[in-house]
């Protein structure tokens, strides 16, 4: 893996930060959409030209992006899935080419968190398509300029001691 965990969180850390600290986005609290979008751009400028970052990106190769995963929520009909945002080799497939998926949600917005949550934990699997080298879930409140919660995933396991770590380094002074 070019990247090692705490490159790829430092990264992460600093487009959060970042994020948070945009003053407009907090003033004018804009749609989840509008969120993972500008956290896209963040990481794109600090991924370079080495990754591709990619928001709603609904492809495998060629194919549609489906996820052959235990535990789909029963109200998703599908195994279709579009993440709110990935880190990868756009075109290639395998472990080696996805390094990082991110799902976001506004505070308040209650939906569809089992879904994030079965899917963050197949597309992290190693033994799966994917194999994402990491997975983080967010929830923002940016009236607040806040994390509210967030949770980290590493081979289809939630891992709380990450997620700790994170929020620690978002609010250091809590």
């Amino acid at each position: 893996m070019p990247h090692s965990m705490p490159e790829i969180m430092a990264k992460l850390v600093h487009a959060i930060r970042t994020l948070l600290a945009n003053e407009k986005l907090a003033q004018f609290s804009p749609s989840e959409v509008a969120i993972t979008f500008e956290l896209g751009w963040l990481l794109r400028e600090l991924f370079g030209d080495e990754w591709d970052v990619s928001g709603e990106y609904d492809r495998l190769g060629e194919d549609e992006k489906a996820l052959q995963y235990p535990g789909r929520p029963a109200k998703k009909p599908s195994n279709r899935i579009r993440p709110d945002i990935i880190v990868h080799h756009m075109g290639e497939t395998g472990v080696a080419h996805n390094l990082l998926v991110v799902e976001a949600k506004l505070q308040g917005n209650r939906r569809n968190h089992d879904y994030d949550d079965w899917k963050l934990r197949g597309m992290t699997w190693q033994q799966g398509e994917f194999g994402y080298f990491v997975g983080v879930h967010l929830v923002f409140f940016i009236p607040g300029q806040r994390l509210s919660a967030c949770k980290i995933y590493v081979n289809g396991k939630e891992r709380p001691d990450g997620s700790a770590w994170l929020m620690k380094q978002i609010h250091p002074d809590e």
